[in-house]
């Protein structure tokens, strides 16, 4: 009967959490990240983010001192225009390259 009880109290907490507005978690910044890279040592290292338009941002940090770099801008993934390409077939491709 305990144990009972216990489940209906657990079954009416969800319900009252979800009653007075439970929302799912969500960041603080004002840009989604789309994609990071941490790259380093124990000492310190480099943070590479990238938002969902493509412009890529660049950090480096020190833990030993505690110093974190101002945000660098490296660029846009994406570039400006898009890559120029030739169709080829097989055949041409392969002479090129012998």
């Amino acid at each position: 009967m305990k144990k009972f009880m216990y489940c209906c109290i657990a079954i009416l907490a969800l319900a009252l959490a979800y009653h007075f507005g439970a929302t799912s978690a969500q960041g603080q910044t004002g840009s989604m990240v789309s994609g990071i890279s941490v790259a380093g040592t124990v000492n310190g290292g480099m943070i590479v983010v990238m938002t969902p338009n493509g412009d890529c941002y660049q950090v480096t940090y020190s833990a030993a001192s505690n110093i974190t770099s101002v945000p660098y801008y490296m660029g846009n993934f994406w570039g400006s225009a898009p890559v120029q390409t030739n169709p080829q077939t097989l055949g041409q491709i392969k002479a090129k390259y012998r």
